[in-house]
């Protein structure tokens, strides 16, 4: 299949209330959002969309059995020594405060009931786990996996509104592959130089 390229710019958020996203998961949902297309499929990015935070849907894609919405997540510590070979799934964060001084706590992405599909990109290999939600739902609490935590620091990261953690669970990307299809963006990001550069 000859796949098309269009380019999407995506929008910076910062609020503990709404979505919080740096500049590799705005590349990471171009990313998606562009092989969607490329596959034929039509879709629209939602992601900047006050009215999709709470469900966390980042892309509306049309399928013949209706409208279908995609979180995508972009991995940036798969591969690095302390995540090394696992993919995380968040089940709660915790800040110190937000700019109204409440919403402390809040369930992580693993709680985004209306999303039809994980999106779960690994940053430093390119590859795209394809995840319907509710496989990767049973997955999570049908086996004892370790925990995780990460610590965002807004010193670190310029673009963290302020200090919070994230909480969850580390599944082995070896189990990934056995229960998702997993496809390579590197066409993807091949296909948008070549339309960059003419």
């Amino acid at each position: 299949m000859q796949r098309g390229v269009r380019t999407h710019k995506l929008n910076k958020m910062t609020s503990f209330k709404g979505q919080q996203k740096n500049e590799v998961q705005k590349k990471g949902e171009g990313l998606a959002l562009n092989w969607l297309r490329g596959e034929g499929l039509e879709c629209r990015y939602v992601g900047d969309d006050p009215k999709y935070f709470k469900s966390g849907e980042d892309i509306i894609a049309t399928l013949p059995q209706g409208k279908w919405g995609i979180d995508v997540k972009t991995d940036q510590k798969a591969m690095t020594n302390e995540y090394v070979n696992n993919a995380v799934v968040e089940l709660i964060e915790i800040a110190p405060r937000d700019e109204q001084k409440q919403e402390l706590i809040k369930p992580g992405w693993y709680y985004h009931w209306k999303v039809g599909e994980i999106y779960y990109i690994i940053w430093a290999t390119k590859d795209m786990y394809i995840c319907p939600f509710e496989a990767l739902r049973d997955l999570v609490f049908d086996n004892d996996w370790p925990g995780f935590s990460c610590f965002h620091s807004k010193n670190e990261d310029p673009e963290e509104p302020y200090d919070y953690y994230s909480l969850g669970v580390k599944i082995p990307l070896a189990v990934m592959d056995k229960h998702f299809k997993k496809v390579s963006l590197l066409e993807t990001i091949n296909n948008l130089k070549r339309f960059k550069n003419g």
